[in-house]
């Protein structure tokens, strides 16, 4: 199942036909479900970085980009069952820390780049490298 289409169903169980309409009720709780979503992502950093330039052009809110895409670089599936190699203690540390880091990125750019209608963009939604 693509993550497209996982979206897609959420947005329909709940009622939510729009980024916007997520966002407005979810409000906060997104970066976490972000940093969950980019945790279940299969995709390494290379793979996470396309799929992060279409939600960011589609609307979506900067912070979600930045849990979403350090949960997803940090850990994915095929690392989970690495860890788990390791034992159940690393295997829980790992996730939970990835989880953690993953939030705390969305938490800090909604912090600093938090303007209310003046807000501030860290991704660059013009497809060129430089400004």
């Amino acid at each position: 199942m693509t993550e497209q289409s996982l979206i897609d169903r959420i947005e329909s169980r709940n009622g939510l036909h729009t980024l916007e309409q997520a966002e407005k009720k979810l409000g906060i709780a997104g970066i976490f479900a972000a940093s969950a979503l980019g945790i279940a992502s299969p995709l390494c950093m290379y793979g996470t970085i396309p799929i992060a330039a279409s939600f960011s052009k589609g609307g979506m809110k900067d912070d979600w980009l930045a849990a979403f895409m350090m949960s997803s670089v940090l850990l994915n599936p095929q690392l989970i069952i690495y860890s788990a190699a390791l034992g159940q203690t690393a295997l829980a540390v790992r996730i939970v820390s990835c989880f953690l880091c993953g939030s705390l990125a969305g938490v800090l750019i909604r912090i600093f780049l938090w303007r209310g209608k003046d807000r501030k963009t860290f991704f660059n939604r013009g497809g060129s490298l430089t400004e």
